[in-house]
């Protein structure tokens, strides 16, 4: 009526525990390492025994992280009833867990960055930067503007020397002198211009007195 029996055996899948960083699974279900046995009667029921587990990482506060191998021991149980400790054993991953190497470069980066002298590094790095780039701009700046300043200057000069060579060719070529009404030939006497304009003149200033003279002519008859 009595014999040993499997409390909890080896092929038992206890817990599932996450995984950090795992390539193919992000958790990995432990096994007791050894079976935990106890001398009872045949028909008596396992349902009344306790199960104290303890997770290492859960423990520690720290998360799992892979790679994990199969076999590792990851935490420990213990079984109980009113009081009595039945059986203790290791508990080990029943499979391995491969790490993504993309995961763990993004978590060294992350982990670094994180590092207060690192954090001063970067910052000085972008205040260099930023110093850098704002003084090419105004580098920039101030040579387009000297640019600018040196075009006005070669425009001002060469308009002054076309200048100075219209007023040097001026001098050695001046024009004549034009008279708007008459000019005087050698001999001194008026050019025939004048004596047209003359000639146009006492016609008007005849015409003029006839046209008087007919009008209060007939106004006497």
């Amino acid at each position: 009526n009595f014999s040993y029996r499997d409390i909890i055996d080896t092929t038992d899948m206890i817990k599932d525990i996450p995984v950090k960083m795992g390539r193919d699974a992000d958790h990995v279900t432990v096994r007791p390492e050894t079976a935990v046995k106890a001398l009872m009667a045949n028909d008596e029921d396992f349902s009344d025994f306790e199960q104290q587990i303890t997770i290492y990482s859960e423990q520690s506060g720290k998360e799992l992280t892979a790679p994990v191998e199969a076999g590792t021991v990851l935490g420990e149980i213990s079984i109980s009833r009113d009081g009595i400790v039945y059986g203790t054993s290791k508990l080990v991953a029943c499979t391995s867990v491969e790490v993504s190497y993309s995961q763990l470069i993004k978590s060294k980066i992350w982990n670094t960055l994180k590092n207060p002298l690192v954090i001063i590094f970067v910052v000085v790095v972008f205040g260099l930067l930023g110093a850098y780039v704002f003084l090419v701009i105004r580098y920039r700046r101030s040579k387009k503007k000297y640019l600018q300043d040196l075009e006005m200057r070669r425009r001002a000069r060469e308009k002054t020397l076309a200048d100075r060579q219209a007023a040097r060719s001026a001098q050695a070529n001046p024009k004549p002198a034009q008279s708007q009404f008459f000019d005087y030939d050698k001999g001194g006497r008026k050019s025939f211009e004048r004596q047209s304009r003359n000639a146009s003149s006492f016609e008007e200033t005849k015409a003029e007195r006839d046209y008087f003279e007919e009008f209060f002519g007939r106004n006497k008859k």
